[in-house]
């Protein structure tokens, strides 16, 4: 008998086959991305553990994605949502607004994030 403990992962239609959603922010949703990867790379580990200790592995993954879309210069909106199209913010303020922050975010902190953390396994 063979165990999975990786979350199953399968890719969508492609999107000249598929009806892309648009959440209520008309952002479309087209499928996962880093952030994804980093979200399913946890869930990984936790079935592992699970799997060594005799344990059900009951992590999945739900689709969370994270897109930045750059607005203008100096200006992002930070869109992170589910399979479904639901809102999955991080920030514990409105993520549908344009926010110069979020534009430094992914210009300063997600390249050193992404770089020196999640290909070296720190994140």
């Amino acid at each position: 008998m063979s165990t999975h403990v990786a979350p199953t992962l399968a890719t969508t239609e492609s999107p000249s086959d598929s009806n892309d959603k648009v959440n209520h922010h008309d952002i479309v949703v087209v499928g996962g991305g880093t952030a994804g990867i980093t979200v399913a790379a946890q869930l990984l580990v936790k079935n592992l553990r699970a799997s060594m200790a005799g344990k059900p592995l009951t992590a999945k993954y739900n689709g969370y994605t994270s897109c930045p879309v750059v607005t203008g210069y100096g200006s992002l909106v930070l869109a992170e949502f589910d399979y479904d199209g639901n809102p999955a913010e991080s920030f514990p303020f409105d993520q549908a607004t344009e926010r110069w922050s979020m534009w430094l975010l992914k210009k300063y902190g997600l390249p050193i994030l992404y770089w020196s953390g999640m290909l070296k396994g720190r994140a």
